[in-house]
């Protein structure tokens, strides 16, 4: 399984990073930590799953919101097949998932620590 994990911050990249590891060490995991990273690595792959943050850190002038409208106005291609936001910030977090759902993407907001407790169930 190919998988998008985009995040300003490099703890939680660590985290996931661990996570797989101990539970998905199948899955195949591109990190961004900008939308820009992110947006590049969606022309080169196509994801089975992309996890996105909203808030892109202070120093970004790009957020989760700016990455969902990039990516969904450019080729079919290029879009994951379903999204994971994990975002603490729930107006920026339900903007996200709108959007792709309007565009027929499967999508879900949840916290971070809840997508732990999903991978170690097994439910991701």
């Amino acid at each position: 399984m190919r998988i998008l994990f985009m995040d300003d911050d490099e703890q939680r990249h660590k985290l996931f990073e661990k996570l797989v590891s101990a539970y998905k060490p199948g899955w195949e995991v591109t990190y961004a930590f900008t939308s820009q990273q992110a947006e590049d690595a969606c022309r080169v792959h196509r994801f089975d799953i992309a996890f996105l943050d909203h808030d892109m850190g202070r120093e970004s002038d790009h957020n989760g919101s700016m990455f969902a409208t990039e990516i969904l106005s450019s080729d079919r291609h290029y879009l994951p097949e379903r999204v994971v936001v994990h975002s603490s910030n729930p107006d920026g977090a339900n903007n996200m998932v709108s959007k792709f759902r309007s565009a027929g993407i499967p999508s879900c907001w949840t916290m971070l620590y809840e997508v732990d407790r999903e991978i170690r169930a097994g439910e991701l």
